[in-house]
């Protein structure tokens, strides 16, 4: 009997506008031994206009069908003019209906074809949602915005205000919701009104005898989701200028020892131009822990580091270095350029200055100088690349192969341990290995080495590491003897710790050190990174 009352869908109706969805479109058909549902919900938009809508809520009427969108086609209209009717043909749109406006169109087919069920694409396009399977998400964020199944469409509540926000729009939400049930006590028939600030519905309870069923409730009628009362918008509000700017600490005062810290509006700092002379300057350099790139490190769906840039998709990008003692710098003016949650999160691990700032990236932004690495974990790149420009050019093939679709965020993700810890060095070695050690393209050896001496005495098929140190003495390369030893330590390092049971033990046996030692990853993650690219610059140089 419960369920025959309604409770659920009148509470769900009266408090339509703090749901955290909004059902625009639903029919549901399900029974079973006691109970039996038909839902059936509809949509559409109108305008936000005060008395109108209290007029429209004052019965349970939709005033628009099913049929009244989805749908074009020319019509014939008589329309009285001075006493004499006359046939006016018009083209009906399909898309409105006297003051509405469809959100979602249910579209038939003479039952030929199945219904289908179409979005309005402004609900779409208002912050250009992307459909990835059956959810349109925010191509920024990644959030779910609207769902959609066979028999359901929802879309998130606050982006629905939102959206009718910006368009001065209502939303009515029309339901026609029947159940039929079997219950064994007498029932009282009644038809009752239940009308709120943002709903009229019309229920009905009654006697029904057809199949298994004894009775019959249904609630009729609209609710209205009304716009919030200021729209929420990225582009607007960039456009009113509505920034937030945070302070982060730029450096110690001598006297006091306390912070100085200063905004990062630039609206507010000097510059070469003559503006805010006593305030600190654009290029202010701001030191913040390394632990500030974890977030961009892993998720390189969304973000890249490159050599001096960390970028988030298209919408924006810092400058920054690393400086010797690990501090990440950048500019002041620099960090209000990009959001305001974002320059939060960086100033979680602002850090008082801490060393100098990196020579290359001080050569490229205050003196427009072109340098050639800031990063060396990026620089690594740029040599594999150089020396497959070269062996391509002198041996008709490259050397390295490029990472597989699978691996290709490691270009964007390979940067020098941040913190101290095994697990992130083994993350790093894993990551070196693919780079310098599975990429070896074995195609280019097959090309200049006898396959009998790929084979050791065993007669079974070397490693690739081996079979390129053979490669090289082939060609009459003993400089690259110095880049094979490299790659091994690499590999070897990688084995030891994250190919096997890890060993600190043997790690250290490895590295000829004492079995007690306690290595600072940090230090060996540069060490094996500094190795490998001064082999293979030393090998470029040869070439």
């Amino acid at each position: 009997m419960d369920l025959l009352l309604f409770e659920d869908y009148i509470k769900k109706y009266n408090a339509i506008n703090s749901q955290e969805w909004t059902t625009l479109y639903e029919n549901i058909k399900s029974s079973n031994k006691e109970i039996q549902e038909d839902m059936f919900g509809f949509c559409a938009l109108v305008n936000n206009e005060e008395d109108a809508i209290k007029k429209y809520l004052k019965d349970f009427e939709w005033s628009f069908e099913t049929n009244s969108f989805g749908n074009s086609y020319y019509q014939k209209i008589s329309r009285n003019i001075n006493g004499t009717f006359e046939d006016e043909i018009s083209f009906v749109v399909g898309d409105k209906k006297d003051q509405f406006e469809y959100l979602i169109a249910y579209r038939t087919f003479n039952k030929k074809y199945d219904t289908q069920i179409e979005i309005n694409p402004k609900l779409v396009w208002y912050e250009n949602l992307v459909k990835v399977g059956n959810e349109y998400l925010n191509p920024v964020t990644d959030e779910c915005m609207i769902r959609i199944a066979n028999d359901r469409v929802e879309v998130l509540t606050q982006y629905l205000k939102n959206f009718l926000c910006t368009y001065n729009k209502a939303c009515i939400i029309a339901f026609d919701h029947r159940r039929f049930g079997t219950i064994y006590e007498k029932i009282q028939p009644k038809q009752t009104p239940i009308g709120s600030p943002c709903s009229y519905m019309l229920y009905t309870l009654k006697k029904y005898d057809y199949k298994e069923y004894n009775v019959y409730s249904n609630i009729i009628g609209k609710a209205i989701v009304f716009p919030y009362t200021k729209c929420k918008n990225d582009s607007l509000e960039y456009l009113l200028d509505k920034k937030r700017y945070a302070d982060f600490t730029i450096g110690i005062d001598e006297k006091t020892g306390e912070e100085i810290t200063f905004t990062c509006d630039e609206n507010k700092l000097a510059n070469y131009f003559g503006a805010n002379p006593d305030a600190p300057h654009f290029l202010t350099p701001v030191f913040f822990n390394k632990m500030v790139l974890n977030k961009y490190k892993t998720d390189t769906r969304n973000y890249a580091i490159s050599d001096g840039h960390i970028t988030f998709l298209d919408d924006w990008l810092i400058p920054f270095t690393i400086n010797k003692d690990d501090k990440v710098v950048v500019w002041l003016g620099d960090l209000g350029r990009i959001p305001f949650a974002e320059q939060l999160y960086w100033k979680q691990e602002n850090t008082t200055p801490k060393g100098e700032i990196e020579k290359n990236f001080f050569d490229q932004q205050m003196n427009n100088v072109f340098v050639d690495k800031i990063l060396p974990e990026k620089w690594l790149f740029r040599l594999i690349q150089q020396t497959n420009d070269l062996t391509s050019k002198k041996f008709g093939d490259v050397i390295f192969s490029k990472l597989s679709e699978a691996d290709s965020s490691i270009y964007s993700a390979f940067i020098l341990p941040i913190s101290n810890n095994i697990d992130e060095y083994k993350e790093f070695l894993m990551q070196f290995c693919k780079i310098i050690a599975e990429s070896i393209n074995k195609k280019i050896i097959s090309k200049y080495v006898s396959k009998d001496k790929t084979l050791d005495v065993k007669g079974e098929q070397l490693g690739s590491i081996a079979q390129l140190q053979i490669f090289f003495q082939e060609c009459n390369l003993p400089i690259a003897e110095k880049l094979i030893e490299a790659i091994k330590l690499v590999y070897n390092s990688r084995n030891k710790l994250a190919g096997h049971s890890a060993s600190i033990k043997e790690y250290n046996k490895l590295w000829k050190r004492d079995k007690e030692h306690a290595p600072n990853w940090i230090s060996d993650s540069k060490m094996l990174l500094n190795s490998v690219n001064d082999a293979l610059n030393d090998l470029i140089e040869e070439l």
